[in-house]
């Protein structure tokens, strides 16, 4: 064939999974290919023959293989216009049609904790992918593996061209690889420099190539999508063992589950419905602590979605009974429980979660996108029973009567919840017999702090001596009276307000012991 006329594709990978069916059919399509020296490697133990850059470019990888595709003809090559097919040949260059070019996987090298981390900065790769995308009409860019299959199919049904639209479309999840790829360098450059009044912003970049399409949104008449962030963890890569495709709002519940659960030292269970936690537990076993969860609500536990920060084995599983349930979410799911799920309740979504997705929350505002850290840092999954993932220090006690020591925990508990309910937000908590901590009611979402405490003065049913918590101050006596009178015995709360004075008076009239944290845990 003349230069003009056979086609070349470009392959330099990382990642090598289904390269050899797409360089494979490349070659029976009567394409050259040329292949960086690792690249070229792999593909010759595979029996596919590749040309390496090197007789190319005149020149070996320089530097420890820093420098090998940084080279005027391999650009010029993946550039080059329709029209300038002259300066292709002064240069000894081929005219690259397809370039497939993934790079160093640096957010799986930070995941493993990688110590020389800047080694798995790639720079050839995005400047090569980059330049095809930009002339994607004549050089498509492929990367990521996802596309392979499109690619070859596409291939085959196009007198071996890749069609304008594909271009496209792999032009827009290039720069959008390329994005994700700079943000998760750009968040661990700035992680070592966030103290002080220099720090760096932290970034957080969305993978286009690792979302999806969800069925719909919020409604049923709204799109919805779903995209991971540059960490491997958290809600967004839960694991889906069993059960239907997940929706935007089980999505939505399950990040207010999880971010409240995995905060508790002890085994704990949580309940959420609307994205607003309805019972809560906390217990020396997860079957006792899901125990717990469900007793404590069950027409709120009815069609709710549960997450346990324990693996769940067949015990767990008995401790569900048979209430109706959208999902449950843990760290694992057993051998033994998913057999027993799978048998009992085909339909109900398992899923495996990993951890913390990251420090950062995200909410969307008109134009743009609002990040803050998380309200207590990064909590622990799975350390002792009995240590607690919230402190109480900076905690004071303003009042005559002071909790006992057994409130200590109880108190603890009740702030935790507090700041995962939306506010105004107050929550009544007790410690049963068996010594498990669990909600009596959780009252959030209201425009007044008194009708969130009326809220749970209507729930608590008469029962005497249990912990109330706010997430902020309380301006005036009313709220504190209207607990006290319910049974209320230790009311935890931020202080701070200008009616302090007359808040704690009024809990001294009343024998309820208050302790100020001095800080707020606001959720809107």
């Amino acid at each position: 064939m003349k230069h003009e006329e056979q086609k070349h594709a470009l392959l330099s990978v990382s990642d090598r999974n289904g390269l050899d069916r797409l360089a494979s059919e490349l070659l029976r399509r009567g394409w050259r290919l040329w292949a960086s020296r690792g690249t070229a490697k792999w593909l010759r133990e595979h029996d596919i023959d590749a040309a390496e850059l090197e007789s190319l470019t005149g020149f070996a990888e320089r530097v420890g293989g820093r420098v090998k595709t940084l080279d005027a003809r391999i650009h010029a090559a993946i550039l080059a216009r329709a029209d300038e097919d002259g300066e292709l040949r002064d240069l000894g260059a081929p005219r690259f049609s397809l370039a497939v070019v993934n790079c160093y996987p640096f957010a799986e090298a930070r995941a493993r904790g990688d110590s020389d981390l800047a080694e798995q900065i790639d720079i050839g790769g995005p400047a090569m992918l980059r330049a095809a995308a930009k002339n994607h009409l004549l050089c498509a860019p492929v990367p990521s593996p996802l596309f392979y299959d499109e690619v070859i199919a596409a291939l085959g049904d196009n007198d071996g061209a890749v069609p304008a639209a594909l271009a496209r479309r792999l032009a827009a999840a290039t720069f959008a690889f390329s994005a994700n790829y700079d943000a998760a360098i750009a968040d661990w450059f700035a992680a070592g420099t966030r103290e002080g009044t220099d720090a760096a912003a932290p970034f957080a970049g969305m993978n286009a190539l690792e979302g999806h399409e969800l069925r719909y949104g919020e409604n049923p008449h709204q799109r919805g999508w779903l995209y991971r962030g540059s960490g491997a963890g958290g809600v967004a890569g839960a694991k889906l063992v069993q059960g239907a495709a997940m929706s935007y709002n089980n999505y939505a519940d399950l990040d207010a589950a999880w971010r409240l659960v995995r905060g508790f030292a002890e085994p704990a269970a949580v309940v959420v419905k609307h994205a607003t936690p309805c019972t809560v537990c906390a217990a020396e076993s997860l079957p006792a602590a899901i125990a717990g969860a469900f007793g404590a609500g069950d027409e709120s536990v009815f069609g709710g979605v549960v997450a346990c920060n324990r693996p769940i084995g067949a015990d767990a599983v008995e401790a569900f009974g048979d209430i109706f349930l959208e999902l449950v979410a843990a760290p694992e799911a057993g051998v033994e429980a998913r057999g027993v799920l799978a048998e009992r309740r085909p339909r109900l979504r398992v899923l495996e979660v990993a951890g913390a997705g990251g420090g950062l929350q995200h909410k969307t505002i008109d134009g743009g996108v609002l990040a803050q850290g998380d309200i207590f840092g990064e909590a622990s999954v799975g350390t002792a029973v009995g240590t607690s993932a919230v402190s109480d220090e900076g905690w004071r006690c303003v009042t005559a009567r002071a909790p006992s020591d057994d409130d200590r925990a109880l108190m603890l508990f009740a702030w935790r919840v507090a700041a995962a309910v939306l506010s105004n937000a107050v929550v009544a908590a007790r410690r049963d017999g068996d010594g498990s901590l669990v909600t009596l009611a959780i009252a959030g979402g209201r425009t007044s702090r008194l009708d969130a405490a009326r809220a749970v003065a209507e729930r608590v049913g008469g029962e005497r001596g249990w912990v109330a918590a706010s997430d902020g101050f309380f301006p005036f006596a009313d709220g504190l009276e209207v607990l006290a009178r319910a049974g209320a015995g230790v009311v935890v709360q931020p202080g701070g307000s200008r009616g302090d004075g007359g808040v704690v008076a009024a809990a001294d009239a009343l024998d309820v012991a208050m302790v100020f944290t001095g800080q707020r845990v606001f959720r809107h």
